[in-house]
């Protein structure tokens, strides 16, 4: 049996009824968080920025620079996968099958805590060769990958 995520609650108070009410209103409610939570990544890449270039040197900047397309596709990567488990939740949600959406909530949790570990050790293990399939240069390759060791 899976454990209960929301437990005995009345969903009615819990949730956004996104077909009902005026389309722009809905819309802007979803989209802030969303553009909130962008905007605090590109902060945190910023800040590492500033903080390499002005206390490490050039060498930590261009590692951090070097990273970049490499941190994308795990992001978008993972950003697919946990998108492609909300249309179940959606759809069982939707037809008001809370057991099967509760089941399907369990189970993206599980398998996304799986594919992050499993993804974590592959570029653990092959984060020099992926950084030499990628060009990066010999003269920071060391401090890119320690970077990548990091985040």
């Amino acid at each position: 049996m899976m454990p209960a995520i929301f437990g005995k609650v009345e969903y009615k108070y819990m949730t956004n009824n996104m077909t009902t009410g005026k389309p722009a209103k809905l819309i802007l409610q979803f989209m802030i968080p969303t553009c909130l939570g962008n905007i605090f990544q590109q902060f945190y890449n910023l800040a590492d920025s500033v903080v390499a270039g002005r206390f490490i040197g050039v060498d930590a900047l261009a590692a951090i620079g070097s990273t970049t397309s490499l941190i994308f596709l795990v992001i978008g990567w993972l950003n697919g996968l946990t998108s492609g488990f909300s249309i179940m939740v959606a759809q069982h949600f939707g037809a008001g099958k809370y057991e099967r959406m509760r089941r399907n909530v369990a189970m993206s949790i599980y398998l996304c805590l799986a594919f992050v570990l499993v993804m974590t050790i592959a570029l653990e293990i092959l984060n020099y060769p992926i950084l030499r399939l990628m060009n990066v240069p010999d003269g920071i390759i060391h401090d890119t990958a320690g970077y990548m060791a990091v985040i």
